[in-house]
């Protein structure tokens, strides 16, 4: 078995057979030869989410279906939301218009 520094004199015959011994030899150092960082470990997981979330304009695609969802989303929600609101607070001015309910105090007005 050829040592590494033989390995460095040995005349370039066959790259594979080269890389093979390498890796027989030194298999942390080839291992890590790829890996820039590494202290860190890659999660194949979170590189997958992230290139979804980095190309999700280049793949989306505007279709009957999401558009009814982002419509419904993005006007529907906010607006069932304010009525809600709304109409609960003149719920409540009535009632303390009727004197069934005292006036809130605020806690924000010094």
């Amino acid at each position: 078995m050829k040592t590494s520094f033989q390995l460095k004199l040995a005349p370039r015959r066959d790259v594979v057979c080269i890389r093979e011994v390498e890796c027989m030899l030194f298999p942390r150092i080839y291992l890590c030869q790829g890996i820039p960082n590494v202290g860190f470990t890659i999660d194949p997981a979170i590189e997958r989410w992230n290139f979804a979330r980095q190309n999700a304009y280049s793949y989306f695609k505007a279709t009957p279906k999401t558009t009814v969802v982002g419509l419904i989303m993005g006007i529907g929600l906010p607006a069932c939301l304010v009525f809600a609101i709304v109409k609960s607070k003149t719920k409540e001015n009535e009632r303390i218009d009727k004197g069934l309910q005292k006036k809130p105090r605020n806690y924000l007005a010094f």
